[in-house]
């Protein structure tokens, strides 16, 4: 099978059998991926000594994601496939594409030969692989190299599958709170430094919970000591721990972080 195509990846149209898939992933729907599910920092009475507590212990599950996959009907389907912007940068794009058997394989989309953007798996008849366009190399569904200049396979990733929720352990993805300690009061009124792992391109909130069942709302945080609480989205530009300041009179309660990821077009 001979893949050419005479524009950039980024610049393309889709073929018209792609184009249904195109437009869901268009759609760009944000889903959110809390910290939470690995560590979250509960206060205590006090407000003095901040305690950390695990929601889904387990090994590593800092770097564990999961997808709910009826939220994304592309991957309801044996051979649907999909990529996710987890943040900008390097591998920031993940692939996930579903086999018969409720089979998942979840791999890095930078192709190993130059770095472009490996398309998501084509199941059409005489395809059946994913094809980088910069310079026709071609993977598998499992991301095993087929053919071109490539210099190997397309990292993958561990998955588990449960039958609703997917889980994905992507290492170094460092979901993580560092730490939460009381800081200086601002107009009378407690406040609280949150320091986490960032990675450049990546946006993030703060969440709020009085206890583990309650749903977590967003928070205004502020970006100094003592600056105006007034930030509700933290865009993140390059990768360092990103310290924020949060106002709290809550006599106890738990701080989450999230990332909110879109789907890759």
């Amino acid at each position: 099978m001979n893949a050419t195509r005479s524009c950039p990846l980024k610049t393309c149209r889709p073929t018209p059998r792609q184009e249904a898939d195109f437009q869901q992933w268009l759609g760009r729907r944000e889903w959110i991926k809390r910290f939470a599910l690995g560590t979250a920092s509960a206060l205590g009475a006090n407000l003095a000594t901040p305690l950390l507590a695990d929601i889904a212990p387990g090994a590593n599950p800092a770097n564990i994601l999961k997808f709910n996959i009826a939220t994304y009907p592309v991957l309801g389907a044996d051979f649907g496939s999909m990529r996710f912007n987890l943040f900008g940068g390097p591998g920031g794009i993940i692939t996930i594409t579903r086999a018969p058997g409720n089979v998942f394989y979840a791999m890095s989309a930078y192709c190993t030969h130059a770095g472009c953007i490996v398309d998501p798996y084509d199941p059409t008849p005489g395809t059946e692989r994913m094809i980088c366009y910069c310079h026709n190399s071609e993977f598998d569904i499992q991301g095993q190299l087929l053919g071109g200049p490539a210099n190997g396979s397309l990292p993958a990733y561990n998955t588990e599958f449960d039958g609703t929720t997917l889980r994905v352990e992507i290492p170094n993805l460092n979901f993580k709170v560092n730490g939460i300690t009381p800081a200086t009061a601002v107009s009378g009124i407690p406040r609280f430094q949150i320091s986490f792992p960032a990675k450049a391109g990546g946006k993030y909130r703060i969440l709020h919970t009085a206890d583990l069942t309650s749903p977590p709302v967003t928070v205004a945080v502020a970006l100094s000591a003592g600056g105006a609480a007034s930030t509700t989205q933290i865009n993140q530009v390059s990768t360092a721990v990103r310290n924020v300041w949060v106002p709290s009179s809550a006599a106890r309660g738990f701080y989450m972080v999230e990332m909110i990821v879109t789907e890759f077009p």
